[in-house]
């Protein structure tokens, strides 16, 4: 395990998909995200109305990055370049071994396997770049598309809980993977 979660031009690879870390040229892609109503419908994100505030996000995500705060990839096609997502590590233990996944996809793109590739490859680099012992993702526990891709992907379900989010409190469902469940 690396100490600096973070790593100056790493990508990640999967049959479809380039994973690359943010950066400021994905503004458009973000502010796409999180205008759109359906995207962040189950987050409990507020809705971005300027483009500044992609920016804010990116500068901020930057930051935490270089931090070894959280981990956010830009998730592009491999046959077009078109850049369609992000997945993310955040919410970071103090001792690291524990991190929170969430991903986020433009709608054209729901339904083709293209999270599940990308959260197989984050765990991948998580557990053995990163060092963590066990990753969770809490979805809505409306957003039962969300919670049948964790569940794929490997993810068990442990509870219900309350989550505090921008726009108010959420119920979720709490999912867990740790690095010996990973096959």
């Amino acid at each position: 395990m690396d100490n600096n979660l973070y790593i100056s031009n790493q990508k990640l690879h999967t049959p479809r998909l380039i994973l690359r870390w943010l950066d400021k040229s994905d503004r458009d892609l973000i502010f796409a995200l999180r205008l759109d109503l359906r995207v962040i419908l189950h987050t409990g994100i507020a809705q971005y109305l300027d483009i500044a505030q992609a920016d804010d996000f990116i500068q901020r995500i930057e930051q935490d990055m270089k931090n070894n705060k959280s981990l956010t990839w830009t998730m592009f096609l491999l046959s077009t370049g078109h850049s369609i997502g992000t997945i993310c590590f955040w919410n970071l233990s103090a001792d690291k071994k524990e991190a929170e996944l969430g991903y986020d996809l433009l709608p054209e793109y729901w339904g083709q396997g293209y999270v599940p590739e990308a959260i197989l490859a984050v765990l991948d680099f998580g557990f053995k770049h990163c060092g963590f012992d066990n990753i969770y993702a809490y979805p809505s526990s409306a957003h039962t598309a969300s919670c049948r891709v964790l569940e794929k992907t490997g993810f068990r379900f442990v509870k219900e809980t309350d989550t505090e989010a921008e726009d108010g409190v959420y119920r979720s469902s709490v999912y867990k993977i740790t690095v010996n469940e990973l096959s």
